[in-house]
């Protein structure tokens, strides 16, 4: 980018001032060579030169006269300035060193692996190094913020309760939370197993998932609580 700003300010004043004295510089040179050839020529017809001395006279003069055109052709590409094919051609240089840096970016963001919520690896799925594809589970992430209650009531109970509804979460040792149903199962299922309840395990439920408020962290993944629903009971 600075190279390309650069060309598109031109050359500065100082450059060409420069430019412009080293052709008066290699003109004065010339001027020289010019007498400096005559003169030799003049001794050469005399004889009292050899024509190696002539030929050296006049590839001094040659290279002088070179030296000027050189020179005024650098002079007139400064005060020209940068062509706009050039100008054109280094922005294009730019643009690809930029895409070159957005698509490192890219790779260096797809090597790291973000969870949706914080929460604690249960599971490591994938090890380091494997190939998955797409969409592929690595990694089994529990959520802790916001801790999840998942619970089931019973089908004579659904009617009493709503989403919002607050309700208290209650461990076995006594300590209670405060917590708010944030989603109802719109379909029933017979109870599972692994779910305590006083009715009957054949009795259809639904599963309702708690949102609690534990700013302390002390509930833990997979331990047992009761809910009461208050005025739901």
């Amino acid at each position: 980018a600075a190279a390309l700003e650069r060309q598109r300010n031109g050359n500065r004043p100082q450059d060409i001032a420069e430019a412009a004295a080293s052709v008066r510089a290699a003109e004065a040179v010339a001027a020289n060579a010019d007498k400096e050839f005559a003169r030799v020529s003049d001794l050469a017809a005399k004889g009292f030169v050899s024509a190696a001395r002539v030929d050296a006279a006049r590839a001094a003069k040659d290279s002088a006269s070179a030296a000027i055109d050189a020179g005024r052709a650098r002079v007139s590409r400064l005060r020209e300035g940068t062509r706009t094919d050039e100008i054109a051609e280094g922005a294009a240089v730019r643009d690809a060193a930029a895409a070159r840096q957005r698509r490192t970016m890219t790779d260096m963001a797809d090597t790291q692996l973000a969870a949706p919520s914080v929460g604690v690896v249960q599971t490591r799925i994938a090890e380091p190094g494997a190939i998955v594809a797409a969409g592929e589970p690595v990694l089994a992430v529990a959520i802790t913020q916001p801790v999840r209650v998942r619970a089931y009531v019973p089908e004579a109970l659904l009617g009493r309760i709503k989403p919002g509804q607050r309700v208290g979460v209650v461990a076995s040792g006594g300590q209670r939370w405060t917590g708010r149903i944030g989603h109802i199962s719109p379909t029933a299922e017979f109870t599972p197993r692994t779910v305590e309840t006083e009715s009957q395990r054949a009795d259809l439920v639904y599963r309702i998932r708690i949102i609690v408020e534990d700013p302390e962290g002390a509930l833990r993944q997979g331990q047992p609580i009761t809910v009461d629903l208050g005025s739901a009971k």
